[in-house]
């Protein structure tokens, strides 16, 4: 059972991984690779799950974005003086707890 939970745990991050490399690739050779990832992905899952490819890739829903549960984390760190530790973030330059989005397969 660890094999196959194991197995679900690479085709996971693999599915994640290729989606979000469709949100952002600009050629027709990236997109292709990146759909044979997913393809593959499918294949791993229905392998370890006895479901056929076709009925695993119908469980999700075609992404656009950037691959992420939506979920941000962020850390309040203090030192011996009280002062709160602040990150500039670059999507804005404003000033922030160091964290982020989480992905999955780490979170």
């Amino acid at each position: 059972m660890e094999k196959a939970k194991a197995l679900i745990t690479i085709a996971q991050r693999m599915r994640a991984l290729a989606q979000t490399g469709l949100s952002y690739s600009v050629s027709d050779y990236e997109t292709d690779r990146c759909q044979e990832l997913l393809r593959l992905s499918d294949r791993i899952t229905s392998i370890v799950s006895g479901l056929p490819d076709e009925e695993i890739a119908a469980c999700y829903h075609p992404m656009k974005e950037y691959v992420t549960p939506k979920v941000d984390i962020r850390a309040a760190i203090f030192n011996d003086r009280d002062e709160i530790l602040l990150v500039r973030e670059k999507a804005d330059g404003r000033w922030a707890m160091p964290g982020g989005w989480s992905d999955v397969g780490y979170t």
